[in-house]
């Protein structure tokens, strides 16, 4: 599998910091007492929040170690091992929480590590047993900011020729959640949606196209279809083109490259979960049909197969 590119013995100083980082994630407690709340170890670029690593509990601050820990080992061709650092922050999350940002790090981290269904319904989201209300979630900026991750999440989960678990119209939904729907519908992400069937046909409804045969005829579902897949891998590949712009933009500033300190992620979380559903949903023709940006896209696809 590819590999990140850095300088000289890179990989292996990655590998090190990676051990050091999951040793701090066993002692987060006595770390948290010690240096406090903003003890400055894990990367800014955080999965959901950017602010996630400061003034949260010890528990939150040994997730967080552990996924910058297992992203380390990602890069490195160690997925085995960066599975089961994940696998392990899924067990830290496994109580039920009253915090959307530890609801949907559990949905996420699940999705991409073991076995488990989730539904991202009209009033509620679903993690196999666990069922909450969108009501219970009161942070427009906390639902604005997990809603992405949640629908591509439940995309990657489920039999692999079952209906995508995402039902979201502009009817009967509380006001957080239907904020978070307009900001998510404006976003090139929302045409990626266009890749697994599902279409916006009208308003703010998803509809799965076999289902509006009867509403359209079969020239016009074609045309849709046809329109929605330029749209979806279109804005595939502008987010492909942006990680890579990420990647060489964190390389710029050697000090923090070298010293393996970046100021941000080295995976796109949520690209690294929509390529997982793709490959999951047998849809992998979407990629094939978008060309690899550089090094990091071909890093980024080869660590999904893995996982997926």
């Amino acid at each position: 599998m590819s590999t990140l590119n850095g300088p000289e013995g890179w990989l292996g100083d990655i590998r090190v910091r990676s051990t050091f980082l999951e040793k701090c994630a066993n002692n987060s407690e006595s770390l948290a007492r010690r240096f406090g709340p903003t003890f400055p170890m894990v990367p800014e670029g955080s999965l959901f929040d950017p602010l996630a690593a400061q003034g949260a509990p010890s528990r939150l601050f040994k997730i967080d170690l552990l996924v910058s820990a297992a992203e380390l080992a990602f890069c490195t061709n160690e997925t085995s091992r960066g599975k089961g650092l994940i696998q392990q922050a899924v067990e830290l999350l496994r109580e039920p929480s009253p915090e959307l940002l530890l609801v949907a790090r559990k949905a996420f981290y699940s999705a991409l590590t073991t076995s488990t269904e989730i539904y991202v319904g009209d009033g509620n989201l679903r993690i196999d047993d666990f069922n909450r209300s969108w009501r219970e979630f009161t942070s427009i900026v906390e639902m604005d900011a997990n809603l992405p991750g949640l629908i591509f999440a439940a995309l990657a989960t489920g039999e692999p020729d079952s209906h995508a678990r995402i039902v979201m119209t502009a009817y009967g939904a509380d006001r957080v959640s239907y904020i978070a729907r307009l900001s998510f519908l404006a976003s090139s992400d929302s045409a990626i949606l266009n890749l697994f069937g599902i279409f916006r046909v009208r308003g703010f409804m998803f509809f799965d196209p076999e289902e509006l045969i009867h509403e359209y005829s079969p020239d016009s579902m074609e045309t849709a279809r046809a329109s929605g897949i330029f749209a979806g891998q279109s804005a595939l590949a502008m987010r492909e083109y942006n990680y890579e712009n990420r990647i060489a933009l964190l390389q710029t500033n050697a000090i923090a490259w070298n010293s393996l300190a970046p100021a941000n992620s080295l995976i796109d979380w949520i690209l690294l979960m929509i390529h997982v559903a793709l490959i999951r949903r047998d849809r992998t023709a979407h990629l094939k049909a978008i060309p690899i940006a550089g090094n990091a896209t071909r890093f980024m696809r080869e660590l999904a197969y893995e996982l997926a």
